[in-house]
């Protein structure tokens, strides 16, 4: 399965991609939403692993103002963010250190699974096998 790491903290992201890479899946990372939109439009992703706290990217052309996580993740459900080659109902782990409970019910209500941090690569990895959005080895 082709996965996309969206998380702005690179040991982070590396260290999780490193797991599922070694899992046998493909894994692409992006820094920021700029960057995951690219990715998004040239490639179909099975799964997707979204910071909700991440920064605003830089603007794009076709996303004139700088995406969030939240709002990322949100326009990606709501099939605002142009024409994609990942499907709006991509499954999304969201990640997060969120406490405000009016974002969570947000967040719970658009993403798949929800991973509060600290993440811990083999416990995130568990929970996504545990929630059937991920298998434990790819081939």
């Amino acid at each position: 399965m082709d996965i996309l790491i969206i998380e702005d903290e690179e040991n982070a992201r590396i260290g999780l991609a490193f797991l599922l890479a070694s899992m046998g899946h493909g894994v692409d990372q992006a820094a920021d939403a700029a960057q995951a939109i690219e990715k998004m439009k040239t490639k179909c992703y099975g799964l997707v692993i979204l910071d909700i706290m991440l920064p605003p990217g830089a603007a794009l052309r076709d996303v004139p103002f700088r995406e969030t996580g939240k709002e990322l993740l949100l326009r990606l459900r709501e099939e605002k963010l142009g024409k994609l080659q990942t499907p709006r109902d991509v499954p999304v782990v969201a990640v997060t250190a969120v406490s405000d409970i009016d974002v969570i019910e947000k967040i719970n209500s658009a993403a798949d699974l929800v991973i509060y941090k600290p993440v811990y690569p083999d416990d995130a990895v568990t929970r996504m096998v545990d929630a059937g959005l991920l298998q434990r080895s790819a081939t």
